[in-house]
């Protein structure tokens, strides 16, 4: 009874709510663990409190307001009033979206994927669907046959580099060689 001990005052600041017509507002046991809300003459006050009944501004969970998947709102019999806690991290439903992630008691965005590079793998993050939607960058050269293009992130862009060097390219229906990059007349 160390709950109903600690409110068991007269005097105490939940006390406050005894009307001045002689009536007091009680909170008396249910038997299941739980109480109802209850009036008493003010003169009864004390047998009713010594008879297990407390005095709070809320007599069960139900009174204190909506719970959910962001908010645990329940009466605290040791305070004698409603109280809220956050459920900070829970999961939570979004309509039309991805379940987000309960934040300050309410449900807001999941942390956002690392998308991409920025550089070669250029992405785009849709907080709603929970996804990255990317593209990869294409690099072009100017003669496939001779150069090699392709993105680097170390660089920070495309790259071009010769390739096969002395070897056969065809420009336009004429052979050719592969110099620093470029098909040159054989």
């Amino acid at each position: 009874m160390g709950t109903a001990g600690s409110l068991a005052t007269i005097n105490s600041a939940s006390a406050a709510r005894r009307g001045s017509n002689g009536i007091s507002q009680i909170c008396r046991p249910d038997g299941a663990g739980g109480y109802y809300r209850d009036t008493v003459a003010t003169i009864q006050l004390q047998s009713a409190l010594d008879a297990g009944a407390i005095v709070s501004d809320c007599c069960a969970d139900a009174e204190c307001g909506e719970s959910n998947a962001c908010i645990e709102s329940f009466c605290d019999f040791g305070a004698g009033a409603c109280a809220i806690t956050n459920l900070d991290g829970n999961s939570c439903e979004r309509p039309g979206c991805a379940n987000g992630v309960c934040s300050g008691g309410a449900c807001a965005d999941p942390r956002p994927y690392s998308c991409g590079d920025g550089v070669c793998n250029i992405c785009s993050y849709d907080s709603c669907s929970h996804t990255c939607d990317c593209y990869i960058e294409t690099c072009y050269t100017d003669d496939y046959q001779c150069m090699d293009a392709y993105c680097s992130t170390e660089v920070g862009g495309c790259v071009t580099e010769p390739m096969n060097d002395g070897g056969a390219c065809d420009t336009f229906g004429v052979e050719g060689i592969c110099t620093l990059g470029y098909c040159t007349a054989a």
